[in-house]
């Protein structure tokens, strides 16, 4: 986020892409903006779907509330994500990267394979043993 360029509500939008807004993200969101329209309120949950859900609306929309607010461009920092640092297999399947590798079942120790090593299946209580890879040997 680059504090050093805002906007607020009903100004005209100096950069078009992602803007994250000074009230901050509980109970709001992010937007993207159009350079040279004018930038909207951010929107405010006041109700969650769970808090207006009923037996006649299983699915309902938050109840939300337009806030005026500055806006502050998230930029791009030129940082990339290692492809490897949520890397997932599932049992069965050969091993995409060595390593140590942790199940996502509660209670269970991580496990050492080799590339191409089959990942082992726990009999997990939600059908299928999902292993997600957390670092080199």
């Amino acid at each position: 986020m680059d504090k050093s360029i805002a906007c607020k509500t009903g100004d005209e939008v100096p950069w078009t892409g992602v803007w994250y807004p000074a009230t901050g993200l509980d109970g709001h969101s992010l937007t993207f903006a159009i350079k040279g329209l004018r930038m909207q309120p951010v929107y405010r949950v006041i109700k969650t779907p769970e808090e207006l859900r009923t037996d006649d609306d299983m699915f309902p929309s938050p109840e939300t509330v337009a806030v005026a607010t500055t806006w502050h461009p998230v930029i791009p920092t030129g940082r990339h994500i290692d492809p490897h640092a949520d890397q997932r297999a599932k049992a069965g399947q050969p091993c995409p990267k060595a390593g140590l590798w942790q199940p996502l079942e509660p209670g269970v120790g991580p496990r050492l394979y080799a590339e191409g090593e089959t990942m082992a299946d726990l009999k997990s209580a939600y059908g299928f043993t999902v292993w997600a890879w957390i670092a080199d040997r």
